[in-house]
């Protein structure tokens, strides 16, 4: 087995660097329609934002099969919630907080809401999600879950198998209730992340590129049929995603800015539309100079929280769970030669 290569590989920076691309496009979405030109243009904008996401899905696609692969099974799922839950945790608390702190501007809820979104059962529970950008990383904590069990199932084999499961389930649902569920209408993007480590593994031959070009095509026939708000988006982006990703990979390297955004993007997004949100709230009223330079003052300190947090949260956090790693394997015996 091949050894993981170290955390500062050109690899790595890609992928930062297109954590960069994805981050950028989902904070755009949210901030930039307020000054953008004309309807169409607002509409474009404000669609970055399932660029984004997808672009994410694919990311996590990608890596987690990669993980898979190279780590024990309790390792892999100990770094997914330790690199996850404590910061989304932190983010439940900090929500609660600036609802009681800043009660005239900020929304607050009941305590039963904030724990129902601390234990990721606000659906379950039927009580509001407290924060717009959960609902991706209720995706992201399912997929890990079924990618872990599956894999102890079946190893690398059978994957195909499950994406089609997926697609005819989402089909099934839709043909009961008129709609799909969010679940399994995202899930298959994260199918093109792993066909784009599986064409990489398989060193671009001409059969994997095939391969990863047809999953490519049919996740985009499946984001076309079900996720009816984005029908010609989706499809299209995961498309650009997919030649985006496998130019990057090819090339190997990584952008020092987008590499910087691509590091904290997980914090900023837990923050930029909290923290973002409430600050254009408070300071339109007295800001002197236009809503483009409120936009870039607004990102500006969105990316500081972010980078504190990533620091002061997520940083530490990785590192305790690497430290209790031990407790999650068992050491091999020793051969005593005779």
């Amino acid at each position: 087995m091949t050894s993981p290569r170290p955390e500062s590989s050109p690899r790595i920076a890609a992928l930062d660097s297109l954590r960069g691309v994805a981050i950028l496009t989902v904070i755009a979405s949210h901030f930039v329609p307020e000054f953008a030109i004309g309807q169409v243009a607002g509409d474009v904008v404000a669609s970055l934002g399932r660029f984004g996401v997808l672009l994410f899905f694919l990311l996590s696609g990608y890596l987690i099969f990669r993980n898979l692969t190279r780590q024990p099974l309790a390792i892999f799922v100990s770094r997914r919630l330790f690199k996850i839950i404590p910061s989304y945790l932190v983010n439940v608390a900090v929500i609660a907080l600036m609802g009681v702190v800043f009660a005239d501007s900020f929304a607050r809820y009941s305590p039963a809401t904030y724990l129902w979104n601390a234990v990721m059962l606000s659906g379950v529970a039927k009580v509001e999600t407290i924060s717009g950008v959960y609902w991706t990383l209720f995706i992201e904590i399912k997929f890990y879950l079924l990618a872990a069990v599956f894999y102890r199932l079946f190893g690398v084999r059978r994957w195909d198998w499950l994406l089609a499961a997926l697609i005819l389930a989402n089909a099934g649902i839709v043909a009961l209730r008129g709609h799909g569920s969010q679940f399994l209408t995202f899930t298959p993007v994260f199918f093109v992340g792993i066909a784009l480590f599986q064409a990489e593994q398989a060193g671009w031959s001409r059969n994997a590129r095939i391969r990863l070009v047809a999953v490519c095509l049919i996740v985009s026939a499946s984001l076309s049929a079900f996720d009816t708000p984005y029908a010609f988006y989706s499809p299209a982006y995961v498309v650009a995603e997919t030649a985006l990703f496998a130019w990057v990979l090819s090339r190997g390297a990584g952008n020092a800015a987008l590499g910087f955004m691509g590091r904290i993007s997980y914090s900023h997004y837990l923050y930029h539309g909290v923290i973002g949100y409430w600050l254009f709230a408070v300071l339109r009223p007295v800001w002197p100079i236009g809503t483009a330079m409120l936009v870039l003052a607004v990102f500006a300190a969105t990316t500081l929280i972010a980078f504190l947090f990533y620091h002061g949260v997520e940083v530490p956090m990785v590192a305790v769970g690497k430290r209790c790693e031990g407790l999650f394997t068992r050491a091999r015996p020793v051969a005593i030669s005779t």
